[in-house]
């Protein structure tokens, strides 16, 4: 966070606020920082956010998915292949999002937020694979794709 100063930081979801609170502020970063609790409907907030980090080890689908919709990059953790925890990654499907350890995971934030064209880039690759693979209509056709191979 110091090394965005300019930046604020929106923290949305379930948690304990106390614990990362007092860290904050021993940093100095505490007034960059919204804890905004859950949140139901995180559509209205994507107006603001640049980059969305993806909680890790388990993450929210639909959250995900909406940043998607919205042109948004995600980063989001990878773990093996036939992982539960898995689901992140492939919904975005992007390698270069995809974050195999924690360091790494940074690392990626770090350049989106660093620049503009990075973001706007990545939001528009996964902008074009929500559009392409999870809008409702596609849904409906993989879900009646699925339902024709198993009905005998």
């Amino acid at each position: 966070m110091n090394r965005f100063p300019a930046h604020f930081h929106l923290f949305a979801g379930a948690g304990n606020v106390k614990a990362i609170r007092s860290y904050l502020h021993a940093e100095g970063v505490l007034d960059r920082v919204r804890f905004l609790g859950q949140v139901g409907d995180t559509a209205t907030l994507l107006g603001v956010v640049d980059v969305y980090l993806a909680s890790f080890p388990k993450c929210s689908s639909q959250q995900i998915l909406e940043t998607m919709a919205a042109g948004k990059p995600v980063v989001v953790m990878g773990s093996l292949p036939d992982s539960s925890l898995n689901s992140g990654a492939e919904l975005v499907g992007v390698d270069e999002l995809t974050a195999p350890t924690d360091a790494n995971y940074i690392q990626i934030a770090d350049g989106l937020l660093r620049s503009p064209g990075l973001r706007s880039k990545y939001g528009e690759v996964l902008l074009e694979r929500f559009s392409s693979q999870f809008r409702p209509e596609r849904l409906g056709e993989r879900y009646k794709a699925f339902l024709d191979s198993v009905v005998l």
